[in-house]
């Protein structure tokens, strides 16, 4: 069961995040809120629901990957000048025309980072010699001789660290079939 989570936006300047139903309880102890509150009551708290959108795909040898805070609306559009007018006056305000016009919900993303150069070649040459060890019985006295594509893999191996992009971008030799 995926777990909610909340953000309290009822100052748009200073995101609370996370925030809790526990938290909105506490922050509003003469209200008498039912077990489980409904969206409804919670818009006018200003409590949202917070949509986490996928882990993107990343090289888990040289990357690492954080959730990107805080969460934020997404921008569906920017404001026209008929949608610039005060509803009370009914007069337009200059000032409104292409901003920004938000959806809900808030939606938190991820980011990628490249981890530091030293752990970035660390890891790449431990797989790098983990793929070596599980060849190298190919390479002793008493077995078979060694095939020609099996001897090209195992020099493809080696020669991992002389690639272009290494160590964040290697490309991996295929073992011969």
């Amino acid at each position: 069961m995926t777990q909610t989570t909340y953000v309290n936006a009822s100052d748009p300047s200073n995101l609370i995040y996370p925030y809790t139903m526990q938290q909105l309880r506490a922050d509003n102890p003469t209200v008498s809120f039912p077990p489980i509150i409904p969206q409804e009551i919670l818009n006018e708290y200003a409590v949202y629901p917070v949509i986490e959108e996928p882990k993107p795909d990343y090289d888990v040898l040289v990357q690492y990957v954080e959730l990107d805070p805080p969460p934020h609306l997404t921008v569906i559009g920017y404001r026209t000048e008929e949608q610039s007018y005060d509803p009370n006056t009914g007069e337009l305000d200059p000032s409104k025309i292409g901003q920004p016009l938000y959806a809900l919900p808030y939606v938190i993303g991820w980011a990628v980072y490249d981890k530091p150069y030293e752990l970035a070649q660390a890891a790449v040459l431990n797989q790098r010699k983990e793929l070596l060890v599980d060849t190298d019985w190919m390479a002793l006295e008493d077995t078979p001789p060694i095939t020609p594509e099996w001897e090209a893999y195992r020099q493809a191996l080696r020669d991992v660290p002389q690639q272009a992009g290494y160590p964040y971008n290697v490309q991996w030799p295929v073992p011969p079939s």
